[in-house]
């Protein structure tokens, strides 16, 4: 027989009340998690942006006149746009704006309001004002308004006198008279991997094809429009890399096959036997006549067609000279241990060295070379002092003297005033006192070396490099060089942009940045660090993120947000309009990031730390000593219970982290990790681990070190990233199989490199942190994009 036990009436009216208590605990966390999945999402970039209006300005200066145009951003996602004469220091509209939106809806069949055109940005030319919408160019007529499509094909590059087009067919390279339509073959032996003018493969090129992405030639027009300068670049044993592509861009047919899309492109691996390669050559228009220039073949170490720094034309690794008559070229070595500069004689072909760098570990052509063509001189950037600056040579290869010097870094070049032998430059480090990486601007004595700072506030300059051929017109000083545009800020000081004269005095405040509605957000505004790095002596810099109910008497979970360059820097010395980091901290972390050693645009010892020590991913042991030190002045920092996250070398980083410190980071989310540089561009890695040789790869092979996996790890990666091939994720994920590791995965379909900022990735990493570090449940199903309205 049965026997049943009677529980008391008592006690079960204790423990219903215990059930009623702790599911009301459970629903109330549910709800301060939503609550602060919420106050995330306005902290992310694009949300924040909405907040915020004149965080940053772009000027486009008229051609031939101290005259710039800029967009007023204006409440309610409003926007007008004026025009400033500095030498008069008025302002105006820059058009009628009502007049313009009623020829533009006109033209388009489409509606547009006066305050809210569909344009950023406006060039004022010959009485009428040209910009771009929806991809294509327009003009409208400021007489009388009329509006029609403008005549720019993006797959061509006008001539500057506007007679001729230039533009690529079946590997050849023809120009177009804009009189008559003639079109006139340059080349007619191109062939595929083999053409004129054409881009070579490398990273984002599947993406450019199936975003049938236009782009002009790679070709440069002399400033008189007499000749062209073009490369034949050779790609035909460059080996190649591949990618799957399951959900096909357009639906498969109904009922049909489905099978995947196999992606093939040119990737040049480290120790590869051929990697692109590109010879230079001038065309002259009228004649048709073909010189080669007897400069070495160039090795292509960026990619062209996204006009990155080491690019040949918008990186200006070759140009003209100002008389039309002389082509110039960087010529860096594929080890990149060897830069050598190249005069060439646009009719002849005769080339002349001119200068040379060469270093043990690699060589910067960071700031590209400027001619003085009245004196037949050119400047010259080179760290050989160990710190990087200014030199002054003759155009027959002889140094005339150093033009900068000291423990600083000259880091752009903003124009040359040669009458008045005068430099104007962007520069970091010369101010005691200062965060080293903090840009300021200057002006410099040629001949003397004498200094002058520009622009004194205590904060980051931000300005713009000598303007490159593609786009002049963007261009911060002004055509005469007599003023400049400088918009500078902190990272807890919001944005001013003023317009300066050449002896840096502000002639106006252009635009103070509004922030107010952010502000209304309470977030502590980022904390600025300075510690010691791993050697005890060195100082590093970081910052501090803080969620707005922050409480110093608790303790918080900390997350490292990575990035470990060795080209950038990760910690940012400027307003930020929102970011990934202040976002993160909302959920109740405190979030770090510093620059470890191994960092550019510091000494050239300092940057070379990283050099055949990837595997040191931008000083993680730096990271490491850098909390263990913050911890005693800020002990809410709980340091058992520390994550780190990262994308691209940042995902690199944040696996290798809980690899080489499993027992000082418990979790990580890594995306998109080149997790060894062998499978990676060949220009990456071996000028920052070196050439191939033996086993020197191995101290970066995340691999070899899969079995120190102790923590929570997710592994994110795009299956169409055509910059880090999935490849190098599947063999992390091998080797902790084969390790007996568990992990997680997260397969992001049809994206490619740039899922960083996906929301649904988003929100899984936060996830991933929340339920792992932070020891609490995720609000189920939340949606980024459903984000909570601005407070009013």
């Amino acid at each position: 027989m049965e026997s049943k036990m009677e529980i008391p009436s008592s006690l079960r009216s204790v423990l219903l009340v215990a059930v009623v208590l702790s599911l009301g605990q459970a629903q109330g966390h549910a709800e301060d998690m939503r609550a602060a999945y919420e106050r995330a999402a306005q902290h992310l970039p694009a949300q924040a942006a909405k907040l915020m209006r004149n965080v940053a300005i772009d000027p486009v200066w008229l051609s031939g006149e101290d005259k710039f145009t800029y967009r007023r951003q204006l409440p309610n996602e409003g926007k007008e746009f004026l025009l400033v004469d500095a030498n008069a220091n008025t302002v105006v509209p820059a058009f009628d704006h009502a007049r313009l939106a009623a020829g533009l809806s006109s033209a388009t069949k489409k509606s547009y309001e006066s305050g809210k055109l569909p344009f950023n940005r406006v060039a004022l030319a010959g009485n009428g004002a040209e910009f771009t919408v929806d991809g294509k160019s327009w003009r409208c007529s400021l007489i009388d308004y009329t509006c029609a499509p403008g005549t720019k094909d993006p797959e061509e590059l006008l001539s500057p006198d506007g007679h001729w087009a230039a533009f690529t067919r079946n590997n050849n390279l023809y120009i177009r008279s804009t009189a008559d339509q003639r079109e006139i073959a340059l080349t007619s032996d191109g062939e595929p991997d083999y053409g004129y003018g054409t881009y070579a493969g490398g990273n984002n090129v599947v993406t450019d094809r199936r975003s049938n992405r236009k782009m002009p030639p790679l070709v440069l027009w002399s400033p008189d429009s007499r000749r062209l300068l073009t490369c034949r670049t050779d790609e035909r044993n460059v080996g190649s890399m591949y990618l799957i592509q399951s959900i096909p861009d357009q639906p498969w047919p109904e009922g049909g096959p489905r099978r995947p899309i196999l992606h093939t492109y040119k990737y040049a691996l480290p120790g590869d036997e051929n990697v692109p390669r590109m010879q230079l050559i001038a065309f002259d228009v009228d004649s048709r006549k073909r010189t080669n220039l007897r400069i070495p073949l160039l090795v292509q170490h960026g990619p062209d067609h996204q006009g990155l720094a080491g690019s040949l034309f918008a990186g200006r690794r070759a140009f003209w000279s100002g008389d039309s008559t002389t082509a110039f070229a960087a010529e860096l070595s594929r080890d990149q241990k060897s830069l050598r500069f190249w005069s060439a004689n646009a009719t002849t072909g005769e080339a002349k060295l001119l200068a040379e760098d060469h270093a043990s570990t690699y060589v910067e052509y960071a700031v590209p070379a400027a001619v003085l063509s009245k004196s037949k001189q050119f400047l010259w950037w080179s760290e050989r002092s160990g710190w990087g600056h200014l030199y002054l040579f003759d155009l027959e290869g002889k140094l005339v003297r150093p033009v900068t010097s000291g423990n600083w870094v000259v880091r752009s070049l903003l124009g040359v005033d040669e009458a008045r032998g005068q430099v104007f430059i962007s520069a970091s480090g010369r101010e005691p006192g200062r965060d080293p990486w903090l840009q300021s601007v200057y002006r410099v004595q040629i001949e003397t070396g004498a200094v002058t700072m520009l622009s004194p506030e205590n904060a980051d300059h931000a300005v713009a490099p000598l303007p490159g051929p593609t786009d002049p017109s963007i261009a911060r000083l002004s055509p005469s060089g007599n003023f400049f545009v400088d918009t500078y800020s902190g990272i807890a000081t919001a944005p001013v942009s003023v317009l300066r004269n050449r002896d840096g005095k502000v002639v106006r405040e252009i635009e103070r940045a509004d922030v107010s509605a952010y502000d209304a957000l309470k977030a502590p505004p980022p904390k600025e660090f300075v510690v010691k790095a791993r050697d005890g002596k060195t100082d590093i810099y970081g910052t501090l993120h803080y969620p707005s109910n922050f409480d110093p008497k608790k303790k918080y979970p900390v997350l490292d947000s990575d990035y470990p360059g060795p080209q950038t820097i990760k910690a940012p010395k400027r307003y930020q309009a929102g970011s990934i980091e202040q976002a993160t901290a909302e959920l109740g972390f405190i979030v770090f990031q510093v620059d470890g050693l191994g960092q550019p645009w510091r000494s050239k010892e300092y940057h070379d730390y990283a050099y055949a020590n990837m595997g040191d991913t931008g000083g993680l042991e730096d990271h490491v000593a850098a909390l263990k030190q913050l911890v005693k002045d800020h002990p809410y920092l709980d340091l058992d219970r520390v994550g780190i996250f990262g994308h691209s070398g940042g995902g690199f980083a944040s696996a290798r982290a809980m690899l080489l410190f499993p027992d000082f980071y418990k979790v990580a989310v890594s995306s998109a990790g080149n997790h060894d540089q062998l499978g990676y561009l060949y220009s990456w890695g071996e000028k920052y681990q070196g050439p191939v040789s033996g086993q020197n790869y191995d101290n970066q092979d995340t691999t070899l070190i899969a079995k120190n996996l102790k923590g929570k790890l997710l592994l994110a990666y795009g299956d169409m990233d055509d910059n880090v091939n999935p490849t190098l994720s599947i063999r992390l994920i091998d080797a902790l199989i084969k390790a007996n590791r568990d992990f997680d995965v997260l397969v992001m379909p049809n994206r490619n490199h740039s899922f960083a900022t996906d929301p649904y990735f988003n929100r899984r990493r936060w996830d991933y942190f929340v339920k792992n570090l932070l020891g609490a449940e995720p609000p189920t199903g939340f949606e980024l994009k459903a984000v909570i309205p601005p407070p009013e």
